[in-house]
């Protein structure tokens, strides 16, 4: 298991974006810092759709380098209150651990109310 205490916060935002990048992301603009409203990370992704059109996505990256303690869902809700504010179709957090059965929990129970 990695020792996430090795890392910088910064350097975790930037090892995000080039995991991002490497999957086909382009335009990305690392915002992270405080006052960031939620963005580390903004960035898009184009999509074939069945029509055979494209789509172009517009993406929040959060990444979230975790050294002592878990995402919980008051933490996790909290984020998500963060980004309302802004235009998007996808919203990614990338976790330097797992998430915990109540967390995996409440976004199932998010998810059936969309």
């Amino acid at each position: 298991m990695a020792d996430w205490s090795k890392i910088s916060p910064e350097r975790f935002e930037q090892l995000c974006s080039d995991i991002i990048e490497s999957e086909g992301f382009y335009n990305i603009r690392r915002m992270g810092g405080s006052g960031d409203r939620g963005r580390d990370i903004i960035a898009q992704k184009e999509s074939q759709l069945l029509s055979g059109s494209k789509e172009i996505q517009n993406w929040i990256i959060q990444c979230k380098r975790l050294v002592s303690t878990n995402l919980t869902a008051e933490g996790l809700g909290i984020e998500l209150n963060k980004i309302r504010m802004h235009k998007l179709d996808y919203y990614l957090i990338i976790l330097t651990n797992t998430l915990n059965p109540n967390v995996h929990d409440w976004l199932e129970g998010v998810k059936s109310q969309s």
